[in-house]
């Protein structure tokens, strides 16, 4: 495996792009495109065939949480030549982009703690080299959205007594990032959405990539409190290209489950995000998560597509919150 130098990066990203069209064409949009999408194409690996061509290749995009979401090259449209050779070449990329990524300084100078990856349900080819790969499979995904029009604008609900539900920067001061650190570790207490990534990542680090989703606008941000401690909350950001808004989480701890909140919260939430210019409400789901996508689908939602979640870890420890107060998933 080879890290990718400048005079090979065309031949390594058109590899990357869809095999099916215009390879070049598609390979010099993207690189004229990536430093307005913060892509460094320096993190790019590939195998070379026995001519010394770009056989395979593997791109990290370094994201907010100290984490890189990697990229593979695809069959062409006739499918490998050799599909047994091309699957391990691809996991060969894919490892060789893990084990420097663990020692970059990340985006942030601070490191890159996690690798993750989405293929396709469809792309078992993708699949087998995330395997290969020493990647941990942490759930299958579905993508839900609806049209925000007849979404019902509800005022604020009446609340069980003892519960207030605050905009994220009237409830949390300077330490806010923290103090949501803390809150994200407790909902996940018995979580059904991707349980696996438990103690994979550091609290902290799942705050950061929240925020950086969208545009981050706090007061969309709700955190619902009980007896005044923080015991659940709801994010939704802003897309301003796609026109829609994203629910990047939404979870309670478990003192405030199963109190019939979930979707007057919801409702109340989405109602709050109103604008001429959001059309749609999207949100992902762990496939195992029922009751999650009953709530969602009594919201209105629907799937439109799917991913298969891989990650893997990159450093060993994370800190702690109260021992990072249980650990964290969140892709």
């Amino acid at each position: 495996m080879i890290r990718v130098q400048e005079s090979q990066r065309l031949a390594a990203i058109r590899r990357l792009v869809n095999q099916s069209g215009d390879r070049d064409a598609s390979a010099r949009r993207l690189i004229a495109a990536a430093p307005a999408h913060g892509i460094d194409l320096d993190l790019l690996w590939a195998s070379l065939s026995t001519a010394g061509a770009i056989s395979q290749s593997c791109l990290a995009v370094l994201g907010a949480g100290r984490t890189a979401m990697t990229f593979l090259s695809e069959p062409g449209p006739e499918g490998d030549a050799d599909p047994r050779s091309a699957a391990v070449e691809r996991a060969s990329c894919l490892d060789a982009a893990c084990r420097e990524l663990a020692h970059h300084s990340g985006k942030v100078g601070t490191g890159v703690m996690m690798a993750q990856g989405l293929p396709d349900p469809g792309e078992s080819w993708s699949i087998e080299a995330y395997k290969r790969a020493g990647f941990t499979h942490v759930g299958d995904l579905s993508y839900l959205r609806r049209a925000i029009s007849g979404f019902p604008t509800t005022p604020e609900p009446t609340w069980p007594a003892g519960i207030r539900v605050v905009p994220f920067h009237k409830c949390f001061g300077d330490d806010g990032r923290e103090r949501l650190a803390e809150l994200l570790a407790r909902t996940y207490e018995g979580t059904l959405d991707c349980p696996e990534l438990c103690g994979l990542r550091d609290p902290i680090d799942v705050a950061d990539s929240h925020m950086a989703t969208g545009v981050f606008d706090p007061s969309l941000w709700l955190i619902v409190l009980n007896h005044d401690k923080a015991e659940g909350c709801v994010l939704l950001s802003r897309n301003p290209e796609l026109r829609g808004v994203e629910l990047v989480y939404f979870g309670f701890a478990p003192a405030l489950r199963g109190k019939g909140m979930a979707l007057p919260l919801l409702q109340y939430a989405v109602g709050r995000t109103r604008a001429p210019s959001v059309l749609e409400l999207t949100c992902a789901v762990d496939d195992r998560n029922e009751p999650a996508k009953k709530l969602y689908e009594r919201a209105g939602m629907r799937r439109y597509s799917g991913r298969v979640a891989f990650v893997r870890p990159l450093r060993a420890g994370v800190g702690t919150v109260e021992e990072r107060a249980s650990r964290s998933p969140g892709v």
